[in-house]
C-alpha cells in the first residue's frame, strides 16, 4: 500500500475527482493494474485537493506537443475562480519534458562556460607569451644600445 501512495504523490497515477476512477500514466505493468478501477476515497478527503492533483497529473504527463491555432488553458483554481491562460503554439518549441529540459540546458550552458574558460585562458597564456617575448626584445634592444 505504501508503494501505491509512493506512486500518487510522484503523480505517476491519480484518482478523478468526480468518477473517482484510478489513472495510471505510466504503461508499468504494477501500475497499469490499477487503471480504470475505481478507489474507495474516504469522506474526509478534500475534493479540491484530489482535483488539483488530478488535473496536475494530467498536466504534467500529458505530451508535449502543443496543438497548432490559438486558444486558451483553463485552470480552476482551489477558491472556485477559474484562469484562462493562452496556449503557446509556438512550432519551434522544444520537445520532451519540460522539467527535464531545463537540466539538458543548465548541462549544456555550463559546457559552454567551461569551454569559453578554456578560450579565454589559452588566450590569456597567449598574450603573456607575446607580451614576454615583446619585453625580452626591450630588453636586448636596450642592452645593444648602451
Amino acid at each position: 500500500m505504501n508503494d501505491i501512495r509512493h506512486l500518487f504523490e510522484a503523480r505517476l497515477i491519480s484518482i478523478h475527482p468526480d468518477t473517482h476512477m484510478i489513472r495510471a500514466f505510466v504503461p508499468y505493468d504494477f501500475i497499469t493494474d490499477f487503471n480504470g478501477k475505481k478507489a474507495n476515497i474516504p469522506r474526509k478527503v478534500d475534493k479540491l485537493a484530489l482535483r488539483h492533483h488530478y488535473e496536475m497529473a494530467c498536466i504534467e504527463n500529458m505530451a508535449a506537443q502543443m496543438p497548432s491555432g490559438t486558444g486558451f488553458l483553463e485552470i480552476r483554481a482551489p477558491l472556485g475562480r477559474t484562469i484562462s491562460l493562452p496556449i503557446n503554439t509556438n512550432l519551434h518549441a522544444i520537445e520532451g519534458d519540460p522539467a527535464k529540459r531545463v537540466r539538458l540546458e543548465e548541462e549544456s550552458e555550463t559546457e559552454k562556460t567551461i569551454v569559453e574558460e578554456e578560450v579565454m585562458e589559452s588566450q590569456e597564456e597567449e598574450i603573456q607569451r607575446s607580451l614576454s617575448v615583446e619585453y625580452d626584445l626591450a630588453e636586448d634592444s636596450g642592452e645593444d644600445t648602451s
